[in-house]
């Protein structure tokens, strides 16, 4: 009997059951039923379009692509005016102005300051915002800059932005004046070269939301009492196409911004009333770009104070440039830091909050998590990194210089020194050579919105195959290439062999990324791989095949902590999660500006600081003194990710994971803990 009973599953350690509920988890998580979306497809839907009442009157759903989405509304409206007999989609007549802006003071805006208002210029918006501040009211111009090009990293890159900076705005009680349309304006009047005559800003408004519960009875006082006689608060929300402001970006803002300011007097809205923030970059050139502007509006040492038409007082919050401050100007002084360059030499006009890790605490992270992993000298990794950005020209200096410079994607050079160096090879983004469809010339303009939606989003999940043939714009037979020669002992120009432990994939292009890895993964079933940056892509289904084990070093995860998150999906990527977070802080510091409104009196901390800020023997905490902006202290700890079978696994050991996040003060954490990641 005894035997039996020792035979019995009942007995079994508790660690073989617990392995046992992981497996039945994780096989149901691999064989979970796809989506069948019940929403019928209707091929006579792009045959109707309506005339929106207002100057928003672009059909975009809030996930959308802004930029696209007025681009085929544009090619829309262009088609039509060749066939008067079509019915216009956008009305050449004035619009009506938004809830909550005030009438009276609308007339009395209109036709001051930019120009009599017209659709879709800068007079037409001008009016609207020369409108809320007649009536009291106050705005903030968010301007979001985003990747212009077609591709389709880059069409998901602004969807990616736009939800992400609607979620922190809403997290903030910031609701759409408009859920189904935006705006848009012409730019062509603020650049001289022709090529830029179909520049365009969409845009959208956003009207504070008295939150339903207030969070004290106080509050809540204070909020029935204000709101009788104070106006809430408004954004403006611009989306900028960052290729427009590749040269003096600060300026070309500044000339934007300035022509909404106008008021009837003729004097410009102080900048409390119409403040500026800008959630940008897109990348790391773009804010070496913004670094050199700066320069050439004062002098070397920065004595002379810029004129207030060329920059005017702004906080950039920088979600996406990577690159260490020490890459992206000249020189920096001794524990000087970019954002420190930027408000001295600005006249403290403007303040950078680089809201994202630096490519160097990423790669400092990898290699000790390598190490960890038995790879203990650099001549034992290979770097295969994009040379057509900044971020990707500098990743091997992180990793103690490439074997030879990263100019082809052969080995080619000779090493400075005798130290061990990792084997550098590079490629150019778009490895598929798949390039965007030409737009369509012809056809009505319901084929236009038709044959544009359909080249923007993929009608089918079906997997393109792609060419390897070693000719045409793919280059998928480099990466055969590649990768027999790194099989073959991956010989450095000492012809000494590399013994690969190791090979990191470093790039902006996931799937690039994942092209990468279908060529090596099977030439090298032991090595290590690793990247930066979580992305979801990383985790679909038919990507695992190949990213199982990856290695990812990323500022953030898909989620931030629970009080940060509230509510709010995971994101698709850490950009995502970095821009949402930019936003909330960026409204944060905005809204306390507003004192004597409804929405600053009701706006909580997102996550309060605890209630001692001190130690137990009463003296102030050790980091106190940290030099980091306040809320950002978390970006010089970044995080280590594990793709697992069917999720990512936080490595990171986060002493600060339940410490409390203060934005006006020390907040070394803000990455959620399992399971949201």
């Amino acid at each position: 009997m005894a035997a039996k009973d020792a035979n019995s599953p009942v007995t079994l350690p508790p660690a073989v059951w617990i392995a046992l509920v992981l497996s039945l988890a994780g096989a149901f998580a691999l064989h979970q039923k796809p989506f069948q979306d019940p929403r019928p497809r209707d091929p006579t839907a792009n045959f109707y379009r309506h005339v929106p009442a207002d100057d928003q009157d672009v059909e975009a759903r809030l996930w959308e692509d802004p930029l696209a989405a007025v681009a085929i509304a544009r090619d829309a409206h262009e088609l039509d005016e060749a066939a008067p007999a079509v019915p216009k989609p956008l009305s050449s007549e004035p619009a009506s102005h938004h809830p909550g802006h005030s009438a009276q003071a609308s007339a009395q805006c209109e036709g001051d300051g930019a120009g009599s208002p017209g659709r879709h210029t800068i007079a037409e918006l001008h009016a609207e915002v020369c409108s809320v501040v007649m009536g009291g009211g106050r705005v903030l111009v968010l301007a979001a800059m985003v990747p212009g090009a077609p591709y389709a990293e880059d069409v998901e890159t602004r969807r990616r932005t736009r939800y992400a900076v609607l979620a922190g705005l809403y997290r903030a009680n910031f609701v759409p004046d408009n859920s189904e349309h935006i705006g848009y304006i012409s730019l062509a009047d603020f650049y001289s070269d022709p090529a830029h005559g179909r520049d365009f800003a969409a845009y959208e408004w956003l009207q504070w939301e008295p939150p339903r519960e207030s969070p004290t009875e106080k509050n809540q006082r204070d909020l029935s009492t204000s709101m009788k006689t104070m106006p809430a608060p408004q954004v403006l929300l611009l989306w900028l196409d960052q290729d427009g402001f590749r040269e003096g970006p600060l300026r070309t803002l500044t000339r934007i911004v300035n022509s909404l300011m106008a008021l009837p007097s003729g004097t410009p809205a102080s900048a409390s009333t119409v403040a500026t923030d800008v959630l940008g970059p897109v990348d790391s050139d773009g804010l070496r770009e913004m670094s050199e502007d700066l320069y050439s509006r004062t002098d070397k040492k920065c004595i002379t104070s810029p004129s207030p038409e060329d920059l005017r007082p702004m906080a950039i919050f920088s979600p996406r440039a990577t690159a260490p401050d020490e890459n992206l100007v000249g020189s920096l002084d001794e524990g000087e830091s970019l954002a420190e360059r930027f408000h001295h030499c600005s006249h403290h006009l403007v303040q950078l909050y680089r809201s994202v890790a630096t490519d160097r605490l990423l790669s400092n992270l990898l290699r000790q998590e390598l190490r960890y992993r038995g790879v203990k000298d650099s001549g034992e990794i290979a770097l295969i990194a994009e040379r057509d950005t900044l971020y990707g020209r500098q990743m091997g200096d992180y990793f103690g210089g490439c074997a030879q410079p990263p100019t082809a994607i052969s080995p080619g050079g000779v090493p400075e020194t005798d130290s061990p160096h990792p084997l550098c090879f590079t490629y150019l983004r778009g490895l598929d050579g798949l390039a965007p469809a030409a737009p369509a010339t012809t056809g009505s303009a319901s084929t236009a919105h038709a044959t544009s939606s359909a080249a923007v989003t993929p009608q089918s999940t079906q997997q393109p195959s792609v060419s390897e043939a070693a000719s045409g714009q793919g280059q998928l037979d480099y990466l055969r290439r590649l990768a027999t020669s790194l099989a073959s002992g991956g010989k450095g120009v000492d012809e000494l062999p590399h013994h690969i432990k190791a090979i990191g994939i470093l790039g902006s292009d996931v799937y690039d990324k994942l092209l990468i890895l279908q060529a090596l993964r099977s030439s090298f079933p032991r090595a290590t791989f690793f990247t930066t940056d979580l992305d979801g892509r990383l985790l679909d289904q038919q990507s695992l095949q190949w990213t199982q084990q990856l290695l990812v070093a990323s500022s953030l995860g898909l989620a931030l902590r629970p009080c940060l998150q509230d509510g709010i999906p995971p994101f698709r990527d850490t950009y995502q999660s970095a821009t949402y977070f930019a936003t909330v802080l960026a409204v944060h510091q905005w809204l306390p500006a507003t004192e004597s409104s409804a929405a600053a009196s009701s706006f909580a901390d997102p996550c309060p600081p605890a209630a001692a800020s001190s130690d137990a023997d009463g003296s102030a905490p050790a980091d106190s003194e940290d030099t980091k902006p306040h809320g950002l202290q978390w970006t010089q700890h970044p995080r280590i990710y594990e793709i697992g079978r069917t999720k990512s696994y936080d490595l990171t050991f986060d002493k600060e994971a339940k410490a409390p996040c203060d934005l006006d003060g020390l907040c070394d954490s803000i990455a959620a803990a399992e399971p949201f990641n």
